[in-house]
């Protein structure tokens, strides 16, 4: 189910992965997690748009790997507390920061 609340939260979790504000970005995905329409694959959405803009700015010149590496590890840190929710079916994430630092 969409509400603007939601969308607001995935932009700005997705914005705090991108600047790398770990504290921030685990609060706002604790919030997520405990939001009963938000599944795992739009935690997962918003886990790659960050690795897109990362990579946008390791590609630039901005960033280089230790960011690469912290977003790996804020990643992973996300799909521990997906994993641990109880998942609606059998299509549950896991290993999310794998999956977004090998994207």
């Amino acid at each position: 189910m969409f509400t603007p609340e939601l969308a607001y939260s995935e932009r700005r979790l997705v914005h705090a992965l991108a600047e790398m504000r770990e504290d921030e970005a685990l609060m706002i995905a604790r919030h997520l997690v405990l939001e009963p329409h938000f599944g795992a694959e739009r935690m997962l959405d918003c886990c790659h748009a960050a690795a897109a803009i990362v990579a946008r700015r390791v590609d630039s010149g901005q960033h280089s790997l230790p960011e690469l590496t912290l977003l790996g590890e804020m990643t992973d840190a996300i799909g521990r507390l997906v994993a641990g929710r109880p998942a609606p079916g059998p299509a549950a994430v896991q290993g999310c920061g794998d999956a977004v630092v090998r994207a």
